[in-house]
């Protein structure tokens, strides 16, 4: 009769000496994990650059030369309507863009305070004459 006295760590290291002990005859390699093969080594794929070139889809066009725009004028001018009503674009706003421009917009925040407004184009068209009036009476001082 034979006594064997194996002291391991761990599982794996007491089949690790039985199979050292006994051999590879009586424990097949896969039994206890030992690999007699080293693992095979993997080079990392390179990565692929590819070259592109963005062509434009068509043919470009011939610019044509702009007209110079006209110039604006920030003064406030008196331009009624036909039928003597005031219009937002024609009239009020050339005259609180001449009040930004002139006192900021401190001075258009003064302007609009009587109207009880943040924006002209929340007066309505029956006091347009009136924020005119007092636009120009702001710039003229």
């Amino acid at each position: 009769m034979i006594t064997l006295h194996i002291e391991a760590a761990n599982l794996q290291d007491l089949r690790t000496k039985v199979a050292q002990a006994l051999g590879d005859v009586l424990i097949p390699a896969a039994m206890y994990g030992v690999d007699t093969k080293p693992a095979p080594v993997v080079k990392a794929a390179k990565p692929r650059i590819m070259e592109t070139s963005y062509a434009p889809a068509v043919a470009p066009v011939a610019e044509t030369p702009t007209p110079a725009p006209t110039p604006v004028v920030d003064t406030v001018v008196d331009t009624p309507a036909a039928d003597g009503a005031l219009d937002y674009d024609i009239d009020v706003k050339p005259a609180v863009l001449a009040v930004s421009k002139a006192l900021g917009r401190a001075g258009v925040e003064d302007l609009l305070k009587p109207f009880n407004v943040t924006n002209a184009k929340f007066i309505p068209a029956d006091q347009f004459a009136a924020l005119v009036a007092a636009a120009k009476a702001m710039v003229a001082e």
